[in-house]
């Protein structure tokens, strides 16, 4: 493209290709795939289905851990990205060098003149680039982690070690909701955590999750505690479900279903998100030959394979 007649087009893939061969660039894109692999599991865990908070923050602190022993030993880690990165530019036949650097910078800081351009990579991109993912995942998780790890000591496994004081804020903050005394919540408190750690070896292990936990949390017995819970249990650890049943109604409501009421445009989009309740073709017959009388008559008697061929005689 960049010997094309066209002087607009070549130009600009010349631009591009002048771009795409620059030191920078190839260090960029190693640093990306580096990160990138590193906060796969962590974005491909909070896509799916029914993600349960106390396991997205869990998998949040892994990998926030793997990114500062990362940021500890930058020295060795960007090493082998720079191996990676020199291959990319032998392929190009380029080498890889430092910028033009200003004999003095005011608002930020630089690789000295006398450094290896690792150096000055590992100082200026790889660094910079691991603090920012850090910063961004520590923003965005904080204000989840600091309700669900109260939440959390709720759970069978965290609830033997709390205490009252550190339950306190969480059945504060949720007074409302719980609708008891104080005096009656510590009660119910401690019995849930007494039935916790006398519970026998023999019965089957202790649920990890809140919902889980749910599922063995009595209302009739422990109503505080199993309204708490389903507040941990429906707490979203990211906006993907959201995001998707938008996509369903996008997809739903095109230019030719401008005129779609509200509650037909709601009934079909429900068919898309539950697929597993769906009704068989004989319930919507019958029901669509009960909402009102017509000349023909849907609901046909059911006719046994061996009567068949005389009832078509």
């Amino acid at each position: 493209m960049a010997e094309w007649q066209d002087r607009r087009t070549s130009s600009q893939a010349a631009n591009l290709l002048t771009a795409v061969t620059q030191g920078e660039f190839l260090v960029g894109v190693a640093v990306a795939r580096k990160l990138s692999g590193v906060l796969r599991p962590l974005s491909t865990a909070l896509q799916e289905r029914g993600m349960d908070l106390v396991r997205c923050l869990s998998l949040v602190d892994s990998t926030v851990t793997v990114l500062q022993d990362m940021r500890t030993n930058s020295d060795t880690e960007f090493e082998n990205l720079m191996v990676d990165a020199t291959a990319m530019a032998a392929k190009f036949k380029i080498e890889i060098k430092k910028p033009r650097l200003p004999s003095r910078a005011a608002h930020r800081s630089t690789a000295a003149a006398d450094q290896t351009p690792e150096a000055y990579y590992r100082v200026n991109t790889f660094v910079p680039a691991l603090d920012a993912v850090i910063s961004n995942i520590r923003d965005r998780f904080g204000v989840h982690q600091r309700t669900a790890f109260l939440l959390s000591r709720l759970l069978p496994k965290n609830v033997r070690d709390s205490t009252w004081e550190q339950l306190e804020p969480v059945f504060r903050q949720y007074a409302s909701l719980i609708g008891i005394c104080t005096e009656q919540l510590r009660s119910e408190l401690r019995v849930w955590a007494a039935m916790w750690s006398n519970r026998p070896k023999t019965e089957p292990e202790v649920p990890l999750t809140a919902i889980g936990t749910l599922n063995e949390c009595s209302q009739c017995t422990f109503p505080a505690i199993h309204r708490l819970l389903r507040v941990l249990a429906v707490l979203p650890a990211t906006t993907a479900e959201a995001e998707r049943l938008f996509s369903k109604v996008t997809r739903t409501l095109t230019a030719l279903r401008s005129t779609m009421t509200e509650d037909r445009l709601e009934a079909l989009v429900l068919l898309q998100v539950h697929r597993d309740r769906l009704p068989s073709t004989g319930q919507v017959v019958d029901r669509f030959a009960a909402c009102g009388s017509r000349r023909l008559d849907c609901r046909l008697p059911l006719i046994s394979p061996a009567a068949a061929p005389a009832a078509r005689r």
